[in-house]
């Protein structure tokens, strides 16, 4: 998605190439599963939220959506699937939500606000933990629907556990730039120690 964006920096090229490259994975990529490793398998459903999120800025947000719609309702005749038939109902929800603005208006309350907050340090943290939990799982041989549950249970609280740790150290404004004034310090003490030892860095060069 980030390498599409920057190759379409012109006004209609990004949308364009998110498009095709949304409509390839949904006929295509998504239909089979061989392909469910790599990121075109799920390109589909980007490309329906990129795409309303960019009908809802726009005056004819009902033929936006509708084009949207069309597309999706297509490959779903063609190979229904579930998690495009939700990632249809979604991207409407959302496109019709933002240009009501219902989304500015969602009910205030601090816990779905800060669910929202931390939400982008879950998705980068709960596949590794689920994958853990997957696996201790059928290492200690369990199979009954309770401890199905209690495992489901123990993975979602630790997914929310380790993106609000992440999102405490890592993603939050503070702790960018805690990140970004330590490497720069360690960058500027790497400079100077080159320019203490001038035959360093010929060394390091060489033995590369």
């Amino acid at each position: 998605m980030a390498l599409l964006l920057w190759l379409g920096r012109l006004r209609y090229v990004a949308p364009a190439l998110v498009l095709l490259v949304a409509t390839s994975s949904l006929f295509w990529f998504n239909r089979d599963a061989t392909w469910d490793k790599w990121a075109l398998y799920f390109f589909g459903s980007y490309g329906l939220g990129a795409a309303a999120w960019w009908a809802s800025e726009r005056k004819q947000l009902a033929a936006w959506l509708g084009v949207i719609a069309t597309l999706a309702i297509a490959t779903l005749i063609l190979d229904f699937r579930p998690r495009i038939a939700l990632a249809l109902a979604v991207a409407l929800a959302l496109g019709f939500s933002r240009r009501s603005g219902l989304l500015e208006r969602w009910p205030n309350a601090k816990p779905l606000a800060f669910l929202g907050q931390i939400s982008y340090s879950v998705f980068l943290v709960h596949f590794p933990i689920c994958l853990i939990a997957n696996a201790l799982f059928v290492q200690f041989g369990f199979s009954s629907p309770g401890a199905a549950v209690f495992g489901l249970f123990l993975a979602w609280t630790a997914s929310i556990a380790g993106g609000t740790l992440f999102y405490r150290w890592i993603e939050s404004p503070a702790a960018s730039q805690r990140i970004t004034s330590a490497l720069g310090w360690l960058f500027g003490k790497g400079m100077e120690l080159t320019r203490k030892v001038p035959g360093l860095a010929t060394l390091f060069a060489s033995r590369a």
